[in-house]
């Protein structure tokens, strides 16, 4: 496997190019791993959807990645997992809204985590200047126990050049509190399918591995980064999340995206067989007015997290 060395101690590894007409779902164990694929699940469940998402055509690339100069994520304090069947009123910050889940202490710390969003399409807020408006979302696995935190995600950008409207997007990743970094050569587009996966190796608190997969257009990529120098990822809370994108105290803050929808909300634990679903709530308020809400967090099914915009 090609290395590729980061900041910071960080590196990337990534996999052997897969051969022409290769099948995943005939693959053996090794060949699978060889190239990047994930293992076969024993949950019935997540055999089902690694079958499903293997047996479409997959153009997997070589990933290529660039540093990415972005305001730091600011993630929450320690959750406490709530009694289940109770789902707690939404918190509310006016950094991040969406959803999590904490492992409880039995269940060890989070291992991995999957989410599937569809890109939506972004407008300035009713009023917004022209300087431009950000949007971003993500899976990640934090918490206060731990000394890192890994992140997966997209954002998106939407501006005014005249009096037409621009918008870009592009996918990145960031084990903090090493640097991001984006992929240059995965691309994703409004209105498609994506789904990013975390996965630290097993018995491994330095060792993971991404996954990206552009679902409507077919394009895939895997590869294997360590954590930044002096650091584990030990977090018990298991994240599905946008962020307000602050790049300073006066704004931009976040685009008007409508509604959009985080499927396959799925996580585990290094220490239990159980899947972790979200369970705590996150409302996005406005940054200047803690009073206002932004965004609505809703769960529709165990799997699926609603997220509403309710700002200008």
């Amino acid at each position: 496997m090609p290395t590729i060395k980061l900041t910071k101690g960080m590196t990337v590894r990534t996999f052997t190019p897969v051969p022409p007409k290769f099948n995943p779902l005939k693959a053996t164990p090794r060949e699978l791993s060889a190239y990047g694929f994930p293992a076969r699940p024993k949950d019935p469940n997540l055999l089902n959807r690694w079958t499903t998402l293997l047996s479409r055509p997959i153009s997997v690339i070589q990933p290529k990645f660039r540093p990415l100069t972005r305001a730091a994520q600011k993630l929450p304090k320690k959750l406490v997992a709530p009694a289940l069947p109770n789902i707690p009123p939404p918190m509310r910050t006016n950094y991040i809204g969406g959803a999590t889940a904490t492992a409880a202490a039995a269940a060890g710390t989070v291992r991995w985590i999957e989410g599937t969003f569809t890109v939506p399409d972004v407008y300035p807020p009713a009023g917004g200047d022209s300087d431009g408006y950000p949007f971003g979302a993500w899976v990640g696995i934090f918490g206060d126990g731990s000394n890192s935190s890994l992140l997966a995600g997209w954002d998106s950008y939407v501006y005014w050049t005249g009096r037409d409207l621009k918008r870009s997007q592009y996918v990145w990743w960031r084990w903090e509190p090493g640097d991001a970094s984006y992929l240059t050569n995965f691309f994703i587009d409004l209105g498609d399918t994506i789904n990013f996966v975390i996965c630290l190796d097993f018995g491994s608190t330095v060792r993971a591995r991404l996954s990206f997969n552009n679902i409507t257009t077919s394009q895939a990529t895997t590869f294997i980064v360590t954590a930044p120098s002096g650091t584990e990822l030990t977090g018990d809370t298991a994240a599905w999340l946008l962020n307000n994108g602050v790049y300073d105290f006066n704004g931009p803050f976040i685009a008007r995206f409508g509604e959009m929808y985080i499927d396959e909300c799925n996580a585990g634990t290094t220490d239990s067989p159980a899947i972790l679903n979200p369970t705590q709530l996150i409302y996005l308020t406005d940054f200047s007015d803690p009073a206002v809400d932004v965004v609505y967090a809703n769960i529709r099914a165990s799997t699926l997290l609603q997220l509403r915009y309710v700002g200008p």
